[in-house]
């Protein structure tokens, strides 16, 4: 009986010895979980494997770029095996793009932010295409905003930054055709020298034919002649013209004809030239265009043999 028990505990000691030094096919392939494939007789002049040379071993850039065959591709394929892809977390803040690196990643940031993360917001300054000002800007040292300002005859829109003319015939603007009532004073048959009475006439622009009035220059000499006078409209030298409605300009070919105008003082108007003939008298207007040259009317042209062009 008693060597039974001393061979039981034999085959006991000898199974825990055993137990230790060598391990199951399972647990062996946990330590080692791959194996490698030997080289092949002609392995240098097969095209590069991915799965044998990365994967299953850890290759250099120069085998990953014998695998690609295109920097490139093998540039972002390097810098996401390496250290694995720094843009998979979204680091790049107000929609700015990703690019990663080899052990650091780079943000195209969108217009108006910057920062490595784009995390910093740049206000929209007079440096950059004028602050959205229509004319002027300024910058507010305190707020860190720009602010906009007009020329005069001009005034601030609702978004602070347009600017409208508060001419009401502004250049370019094209009104609607109609007519308007003017109302014209002369004399009336009783009136004396002494007597101021009036007649008021009431005509339509379209039918007011600006030939058919006429003055007599006579009538400075003697108030007396405008009695002969049967082909003028009114008598007086000097006939006030009231509007009663809001002038129309004459629209032709949907282009705005400015009749008349006004004189622009010395130094107003830096873009305008006077043109002047060889009696020093003015006969029409341009524009400069640069150093050389000056835009002005085909007709002026033909008025004067020569030009003194007048700035």
């Amino acid at each position: 009986m008693l060597w039974v028990f001393r061979t039981c505990l034999c085959l006991l000691f000898a199974h825990c010895a055993t137990s230790e030094v060598f391990l199951h096919t399972k647990d062996a392939n946990q330590v080692l979980a791959r194996h490698r494939r030997a080289n092949s007789v002609f392995e240098e002049l097969k095209k590069g494997d991915m799965e044998r040379e990365c994967r299953e071993e850890r290759c250099s850039y120069e085998e990953a770029r014998e695998i690609f065959e295109d920097v490139q591709k093998t540039n972002e394929f390097w810098n996401v095996y390496v250290d694995g892809d720094a843009c998979l977390s979204n680091p790049c803040l107000n929609k700015g793009l990703c690019k990663d690196a080899v052990g650091k990643y780079t943000c195209s940031c969108p217009e108006l932010f910057r920062g490595y993360n784009c995390e910093i917001a740049i206000p929209q300054l007079c440096e950059d295409k004028n602050g959205g000002c229509d004319h002027f800007c300024k910058v507010d040292q305190k707020k860190g905003t720009a602010l906009c300002s007009c020329a005069k005859g001009y005034n601030l829109a609702a978004d602070k930054k347009t600017c409208t003319s508060d001419d009401p015939f502004k250049c370019g603007h094209v009104f609607p055709k109609g007519t308007r009532s003017i109302t014209i004073h002369r004399p009336t048959e009783n009136a004396t020298n002494t007597g101021n009475g009036t007649s008021p006439i009431n005509v339509s622009l379209d039918t007011l034919d600006v030939n058919t009035v006429k003055t007599n220059s006579s009538a400075k000499k003697n108030t007396n002649d405008t009695e002969s006078q049967g082909d003028s409209w009114f008598g007086l030298i000097d006939p006030s013209i009231i509007v009663e409605e809001e002038p129309v300009l004459p629209v032709s070919c949907g282009v705005t004809r400015i009749v008349n105008g006004e004189e622009c003082p010395p130094g107003e108007c830096p873009w305008q030239a006077l043109l002047m003939n060889e009696d020093k008298m003015g006969f029409c207007g341009g524009t400069i265009l640069n150093e050389y040259f000056i835009l002005s009317a085909a007709h002026c042209m033909n008025l004067s043999r020569s030009i003194i062009v007048i700035l």
